[in-house]
């Protein structure tokens, strides 16, 4: 290994590390879904076949949290539902008619304002 990486963590910080007050601080804080507040905002789960050869897709607008966890939302909604999918500009979109999945699927997280929109 490299000494690099330690260089600039000190005694005292590593100490820190071991110190049962400071890991329940970090289990709290970690417990906390950065998306709480952010619940409430409307989503809509819709139908779409404009522009896909006659191809259906279930396309979720609306969530608007970070790329990395709208990623893994996508990565859960696509197992839930046995399709192929993809993330596109903050919308979630999954191959064929999956709208009453993604809102059970989005229920469960937490989300209140779903609605079925389209098709």
């Amino acid at each position: 290994m490299s000494n690099k990486k330690f260089k600039t963590v000190t005694w005292e910080a590593f100490q820190a590390m071991g110190d049962p007050d400071n890991v329940e601080v970090e289990h709290e804080s970690s417990n906390e879904n950065p998306d709480t507040t952010k619940m409430n905002v409307p989503i809509r789960v819709y139908l779409e076949k404009k522009g896909r050869k006659g191809k259906s897709v279930t396309v979720v607008k609306g969530l608007d949290a970070e790329k990395s966890y709208i990623e893994t939302m996508a990565r859960e909604m696509k197992k839930i539902c046995g399709v192929g999918g993809t993330v596109t500009e903050g919308l979630i979109i999954l191959q064929g008619d999956q709208r009453n999945k993604c809102v059970e699927h989005l229920k469960t997280m937490g989300y209140t304002d779903i609605k079925k929109a389209g098709g």
